[in-house]
Formats: C-alpha cells, sequence, structure tokens
C-alpha cells in the first residue's frame, strides 16, 4: 500500500512522502489528482460539491494575531490600541 489515513489529508500527505521518496514529482494538481484515483475506486466515499466554494488554507501568523486581537475586543469591549 502506498498511502494510508483515515482523512483525505492524511492520505494526501502519506503520499506525497511517499512520491517524493521514490523521486516521482508532484505537481500542483496532485491533490485533485489523488481525490479522482479514490473516488474511481471508492465512489460511494466520494460527495460531489460545488466548485465554487472557497478552497481550504492554511492558517498564518496574521490570522492568529487576528483572531488574538478580536479575543480581546470581545473581553475588553473596546479595541485596544497597544495591540496595533
Amino acid at each position: 500500500m502506498v498511502g494510508a489515513g483515515t482523512t483525505f489529508d492524511m492520505l494526501d500527505t502519506s503520499v506525497r512522502k511517499y512520491r517524493v521518496s521514490m523521486g516521482i514529482p508532484t505537481g500542483l494538481g496532485f491533490s485533485e489528482e489523488l481525490e479522482c484515483e479514490v473516488c474511481e475506486k471508492y465512489p460511494d466515499e466520494c460527495e460531489i460539491t460545488e466548485s465554487n466554494l472557497p478552497l481550504k488554507r492554511r492558517l498564518t501568523l496574521n490570522d492568529v494575531v487576528h483572531a488574538l486581537q478580536v479575543l480581546n475586543i470581545e473581553r475588553r469591549g473596546h479595541i485596544d490600541s497597544s495591540i496595533e
């Protein structure tokens, strides 16, 4: 078995690691390619979604800082100018 995981993200990471270790390139559309392969093999496990929905993205440090600022505003009831 090339990849394993209980979620698609885990499977994606596992297959990517395998391909890198074997010198097989992974292009920009790798996740979509993997998803198509999984859906071909296990069609009952796939669900059709709208393609115009926003893609999942990783959080950045700026996202964390913004969230903490929002929490601080909620806790204090006003904007603390020392944070900015």
